[in-house]
């Protein structure tokens, strides 16, 4: 990935702590050195469990505040904001998709998909239209007005890819996007998020346990990495 390409993320010497036990526990704690997300660009994120792949996504999102360090999206920092600055920042400029999908079921699947809109306070038509695009593109036209509950798993996790995709973001984080399906469909939701992502010029973040996935990102880090100030010469992360 050329350097001069636009970021649309940047992590700059974040520590993020909180505890996991008792008074005795040690806290966990997040460093991350340097972390740069490139326009257009999909990136695989791994590591064990409990260590940081999911802290990391939230910090990203504005869910979490670090510490220390700064985080930026697209040039702007987004650690120092109020949360509710945070969450209208995050409707707007950030797409993201779970493990279990975070849909309400009482809600049809098109009001699924606009509820970014709805948040951040857009433009509900032109985001209709956009749903509806995406929906088409996904595969998920004919389900729009079914409600969410009736929906099967990969209908579901198609639906929370279009929520993710409905506001153009710059930055799209998937945090085991692929961990409920089987193999078949765990490609198939990927090649649909690289797909969308790539057309829209987003960065594409992904956690993922799955390590035959991986050959199908631009770049892959290891949340241990993090931590570690690139060598003069090296390229960051």
């Amino acid at each position: 990935m050329s350097t001069d390409t636009a970021l649309a993320a940047e992590i700059e010497d974040v520590v993020f702590q909180r505890r996991t036990g008792g008074d005795d526990a040690a806290p966990f704690e997040l460093r991350v050195s340097s972390l740069r997300l490139h326009a257009g660009e999909a990136v695989a994120c791994i590591g064990p469990s409990g260590s940081g792949k999911t802290t990391l996504v939230h910090l990203l999102a504005g869910i979490l505040t670090p510490h220390a360090g700064e985080i930026r999206l697209a040039g702007a920092r987004i650690d120092g904001l109020h949360e509710s600055a945070r969450r209208a920042r995050r409707a707007r400029e950030i797409g993201l998709v779970f493990q279990e999908f975070e849909l309400l079921d009482y809600l049809d699947a098109l009001d699924n998909i606009l509820l970014p809109i709805r948040l951040g306070r857009g433009d509900l038509v032109a985001g209709a239209a956009r749903a509806r695009g995406l929906a088409h593109a996904l595969g998920i036209a004919p389900l729009l007005r079914r409600v969410s509950a009736r929906l099967s798993q990969g209908e579901r996790q198609r639906v929370a890819i279009a929520r993710a995709l409905v506001t153009s973001p710059s930055l799209v984080l998937c945090d085991e996007p692929t961990g409920n399906l089987d193999p078949e469909s765990a490609g198939s939701v990927l090649d649909l998020l690289l797909e969308q992502a790539r057309e829209h010029e987003a960065a594409l973040l992904m956690v993922t346990h799955d390590h035959t996935l991986l050959g199908r990102f631009d770049r892959v880090i290891d949340v241990r990495e993090l931590a570690r100030p690139a060598r003069r010469g090296e390229a960051q992360p």
